[in-house]
């Protein structure tokens, strides 16, 4: 910061700061007195001063300097982060969240101080970030969101989530169906089921039959694994402490595991 610059000593640095924020955006170098004069919100660095790193540093109008502030953070990144709290948290406020009327109402309280500091804020080095519940009613929020979490992960191995393979998943469902309530049904009517047979089974009735116990043993998965995660927001209401959100946890983790071990077997 304090070091010689060792760049061609005819050329001088200019720092172009924000007009609203006064923190310094690009550093330019430049011999050119037009382009000083044309440029605005345009300070010049004093000799021997070198900016590597340009939101670091501010301009102070009262003394038509700049100054070392570190590492400002910025509007656009307060407003990216609230965004995400505030997403993240969004179920706590719903009808059927698992949590107390007294947690709910804490983390009500958090997301209207966050939505307050958005609002408010202007540029520091150390933002007073709004401080979220503490105890149980976080420790509630951060393993439900896990739990949520692996609930879907471990359903996307038994449903294939691409779009195009569901959609096909689901059309197989349905001509198979049409298969079944149809007499003497013939393959080439059925294009997605008829590419299966010889290879799930020896006719069109058979590549049916199989599709179906397929879907109903993923339908049975899916149930219950959606059963472990609203059981483990009934837990979470009764919990006490946090080792019983824990306990309440490893069993919905279980169960959900259970549930898929069952069905890739099939």
């Amino acid at each position: 910061m304090g070091n010689v610059d060792a760049e061609n000593m005819t050329m001088k640095h200019y720092a172009i700061y924000d007009p609203k924020t006064k923190v310094v955006q690009s550093i330019v170098s430049t011999d050119n007195k037009d382009i000083v004069k044309d440029t605005p919100n345009l300070v010049e660095v004093p000799a021997g001063t070198v900016i590597d790193q340009p939101d670091d540093w501010v301009y102070v109008p009262s003394t038509g300097k700049l100054k070392f502030v570190g590492r400002v953070v910025q509007p656009d990144e307060v407003e990216t982060w609230v965004n995400e709290q505030l997403a993240s948290s969004d179920w706590t406020q719903f009808p059927d969240s698992p949590l107390s009327a007294d947690d709910r109402a804490a983390w009500a309280a958090y997301r209207d101080a966050l939505r307050k500091f958005k609002v408010s804020y202007k540029p520091v080095k150390k933002p007073a970030w709004p401080t979220p519940p503490t105890g149980k009613a976080a420790y509630a929020v951060i393993m439900n969101d896990r739990l949520n979490q692996y609930a879907e992960t471990q359903a996307a191995r038994i449903t294939r989530g691409r779009d195009r393979l569901a959609m096909t998943y689901l059309q197989k469902q349905l001509e198979a169906r049409d298969v079944l309530a149809t007499t003497n049904p013939v393959a080439a009517d059925y294009p997605h089921l008829s590419v299966e047979v010889g290879v799930t089974a020896p006719d069109i009735v058979g590549v049916a039959k199989a599709v179906l116990a397929k879907a109903a043993a993923w339908s049975a998965a899916n149930a219950q694994i959606e059963l472990a995660r609203q059981k483990f927001q009934a837990a979470l209401k009764a919990a006490s402490t946090n080792a019983g959100i824990d306990t309440a946890f490893s069993t919905a983790r279980s169960s959900i595991d259970a549930a898929v071990t069952t069905l890739l077997a099939v």
